[in-house]
């Protein structure tokens, strides 16, 4: 019997390889895909250019589970704020997804609809008419409609102005507390309190504000 050439023997097995792989590709069911969405709070306008960042557990305990968290891969939303992603990246995302985007609060997201609220920020006057120890902490705090916290904390001033970020189209109802503790104790501290108040504002988005606080 005649043997066949060896290049028609490589052609043949190419041949075959190319169609075993067709085969398998026809098998195997195609991968699910999803819709991130990202709009402003309250105005649903879709927000483009939302960078998605997408975390994996990059060092797990079988006793104490997930010790360390890595961003493996970023993306960001089209023109409608919409991202679409695969089940397999998706599933790998164990750690969480988060959006963020200038002027606006990041957030943890998901598929589907996702809200993110706009920034506004309060240019606040500090005046005090009482002597308060160096040692005392003001500490000014406010939780947006979304249960997001903005909070800062600094050694009461005499006299200053400061910085604190909002959330736009919103009212923000502001506490602040001057209080002592031990500098030893970092966690779970008894304080004590001298002062604290409350104030309500109601900045549109992106716009900054002008408030003043005696203590």
């Amino acid at each position: 019997m005649k043997k066949l050439p060896s290049f028609l023997l490589l052609y043949i097995f190419i041949l075959l390889l190319s169609c075993t792989k067709a085969l398998t590709d026809l098998t195997d069911p195609p991968e699910d895909t999803y819709v991130i969405k990202t709009v402003e709070y309250k105005t649903k306008v879709p927000l483009q250019a939302v960078k998605i960042s997408l975390y994996r557990c990059s060092k797990y305990d079988a006793v104490f589970g997930c010790h360390s968290t890595a961003l493996f891969a970023t993306h960001i939303t089209d023109d409608n704020g919409e991202y679409t992603i695969g089940s397999q990246e998706l599933n790998k995302a164990d750690e969480g997804i988060i959006l963020s985007r200038g002027q606006y609060w990041e957030k943890h997201g998901g598929t589907g609809e996702n809200q993110m609220e706009p920034e506004a920020w309060a240019m606040i006057t500090l005046s005090s008419n009482k002597y308060y120890p160096d040692t005392s902490i003001f500490e000014l705090k406010s939780t947006g409609e979304l249960g997001v916290v903005s909070s800062l904390k600094f050694t009461t001033p005499k006299d200053s102005t400061i910085r604190f970020r909002l959330f736009g189209n919103e009212t923000n109802d502001i506490s602040w507390t001057i209080y002592t503790k031990d500098s030893k104790c970092y966690q779970y501290c008894i304080i004590d309190t001298l002062n604290s108040g409350k104030l309500s504002l109601q900045p549109k988005k992106f716009e900054t504000v002008n408030s003043n606080i005696i203590y």
